[in-house]
């Protein structure tokens, strides 16, 4: 009896553990970016203020302990132009070196950028710019997918 109930100890402490860790990296999906600061994403640092209110179809990843983010969203032509008209582009040789995914991996981000491996389907071909961070001055990432309305946003 004694190892029947310590079994099931151990089990509820496993998964207590299991999804305490689980916690660490929460991610959000928003139909539109009205929904993201209904559920205080923008309030709270997850989603920068500058992201315009045209933004659709928003996933985010972040992590609690290194408050390292990964967005991704849709903007029409003309928001998109908007938003990175005052950012600072990256030379291409600039963006060979940089992390350019998103250590966190959810499923719907890239695999690398073009530039860095021409060869691999899973990469993004995009023009990448420098943007100031949401709620700290962190530098943040923008890749703007060059063939189609998504738009990146990472923690460098």
């Amino acid at each position: 009896m004694w190892a029947t109930r310590r079994a099931h100890v151990l089990a509820l402490v496993a998964s207590v553990m299991g999804a305490a860790g689980c916690g660490e990296h929460p991610s959000s999906t928003y139909a539109t970016y009205a929904d993201a600061v209904a559920a205080g994403s923008v309030a709270r640092g997850w989603i920068p203020v500058w992201v315009p209110v045209e933004a659709v179809n928003i996933r985010e990843i972040h992590d609690l302990d290194t408050n390292e983010v990964c967005i991704r969203f849709e903007l029409p032509n003309a928001a998109r132009v908007a938003l990175l008209e005052p950012m600072h582009k990256l030379p291409a040789e600039g963006i060979e070196v940089l992390p350019a995914s998103c250590s966190l991996r959810p499923g719907w981000w890239f695999e690398g950028l073009i530039q860095q491996q021409p060869a691999n389907d899973g990469a993004l071909y995009a023009d990448v710019f420098e943007a100031a961070g949401a709620s700290t001055d962190a530098a943040l990432l923008v890749a703007a997918d060059s063939r189609g309305p998504s738009i990146y946003i990472w923690s460098r």
